[in-house]
Parts: C-alpha cells; structure tokens; sequence
C-alpha cells in the first residue's frame, strides 16, 4: 500500500492559498502550512487569518521569522543576531 503523500502550502491568509488548501484536502491530500513573517507591516492581520483557515481546515501550520523589518521608506533591514 502507498503513502499518503502531502503538501506544503504557503499560506498568505487570503482566498488564494486558502483555496489551495480546501483543494488539496478535497482530494485526500495532507496539507501542511507555512507562513513567513519577513517584516511585513500587515504580519498580525495575516497570522491572525492564517490561524483561522487552520483551525478552520485542522491543518498543522510553521510560522519562520525570517528576522527582516520592513522601514517606513520600504527599505529591508535584516537583523543582527
């Protein structure tokens, strides 16, 4: 017998990926969700949609912290760790 094989889904918390995910499940498929929080201004709107279409979809997500910021000019400041 074969395995269940699974997707990772990179979740924006909009229609787009969440369609992706009801997809995917639709079809018996796995789904696994990654997020990233790169800086974005909007990162707490899209953590707190992207754990809803989770906890709707029962589907495991990561969240990586990619330790950028964004500056108000749009300029990417990587952080000094």
């Amino acid at each position: 017998m074969q395995e269940p094989c699974g997707v990772t889904v990179l979740l924006s918390g909009r229609i787009d990926s969440t369609a992706l995910v009801a997809f995917y499940l639709s079809r018996g498929i796995v789904v696994r969700g990654i997020h990233f929080d790169y800086g974005q201004p909007c990162f707490v709107g899209e953590q707190r949609a992207v754990q809803r279409i989770a906890s709707h979809y029962k589907t495991p997500i990561t969240t990586i912290n990619l330790g950028l910021s964004i500056t108000s000019d749009n300029r990417v400041n990587a952080s000094k760790t």
